[in-house]
């Protein structure tokens, strides 16, 4: 479905997509206090595109029914210390002796709240059938 909501206030962006998505959104009078929606414009499932409409205000959201949904102060996000990784590389794919270069990052990152993740491999194996170690993940 293509949706073209400029940026607004939260409330006004949430009329227009319930109107265009025929899902029902319901909430607070306290969610849209103040917030303005970024908008979205492009082709999206509901889903999708609510999650842009939300993005950086704050706001989640759940899905309660077939065409309903459900919205909510997002929880806090964290502020995470200096974090060190660690890892190395295997000169030929999964399968062979790992190479010993180690690579080392470290920093006190901003903070970070994840609104959707992918994960992929450069192989058509299953993620089940993957070899995957961790050699350690510290903060501090």
């Amino acid at each position: 479905m293509h949706l073209d909501i400029a940026r607004q206030p939260l409330g006004a962006a949430l009329q227009n997509f319930s109107r265009r998505t025929g899902v029902q959104v319901v909430y607070t009078s306290s969610i849209e206090s103040g917030i303005v929606s970024p908008g979205v414009s492009g082709d999206y499932d509901p889903m999708t595109a609510l999650a842009h409409l939300l993005s950086g205000t704050g706001v989640t959201f759940r899905q309660t029914g077939t065409n309903s949904i459900t919205l909510a102060p997002a929880a806090a996000p964290i502020t995470l210390g200096p974090v060190r990784v660690g890892g190395a590389a295997a000169p030929n794919g999964p399968v062979g002796s790992l190479n010993t270069e180690q690579i080392t990052v470290i920093g006190t990152p901003p903070r970070f709240l994840a609104h959707a993740s992918h994960a992929g491999t450069k192989t058509d194996t299953p993620l089940i059938d993957a070899e995957i170690s961790r050699k350690g993940c510290t903060s501090g």
